[in-house]
């Protein structure tokens, strides 16, 4: 009995350690996002910005594309243009806009991988030609605080 209460402090240790860890990664990556700013407004079609914040090496944009013209919009992409703090262009990333029906909202979110980005600049355009397919689809963030708490746990057992 004695042999499985100390196993059963053991495994509580463990346990309340990986949340902690957890918990501590994801408050100090997400306190390293500072907001961006965006260089010119769209009007038609309306595009919101409710999130869009970066790091020195990734960032995020959340927003939503409403159709507020008389026509079904079909074929268009939003691009977006990350740009340094002097106005260069670091890249840009293009958000498909699927068949949008007047007065209805698509939603959209897109990561990327640049580094230093400052602002960004949001325009609509009709073809994608010589776009790379990078810019096409949103960069993957892996998870670094479970791959940090797995590393972790591997190194404690």
């Amino acid at each position: 009995m004695n042999r499985m209460l100390t196993f059963a402090k053991y495994l509580l240790v463990i346990v309340i350690f990986y949340f902690v860890t957890d918990y501590i990664s994801f408050y100090l990556i997400n306190t390293t996002y500072e907001d961006i700013d965006l260089v010119s407004e769209m009007h038609e079609p309306k595009v919101q910005i409710s999130e869009a914040k970066a790091t020195t090496i990734n960032g995020y944009i959340k927003g939503s594309i409403e159709n507020n013209t008389n026509e079904t919009i079909n074929g268009k992409y939003l691009k977006i243009n990350l740009l340094a703090d002097n106005d260069v262009n670091l890249g840009e990333k293009f958000v498909e806009i699927k068949e949008l029906e007047k007065n209805s909202v698509q939603e959209f979110e897109m990561d990327f991988n640049v580094q230093n980005v400052d602002k960004y600049k949001l325009s609509i355009t009709n073809s994608i030609e010589g776009a790379t397919e990078e810019a096409l689809i949103s960069d993957q963030h892996f998870g670094f605080f479970t791959a940090t708490t797995i590393l972790i746990l591997l190194y404690i057992l």
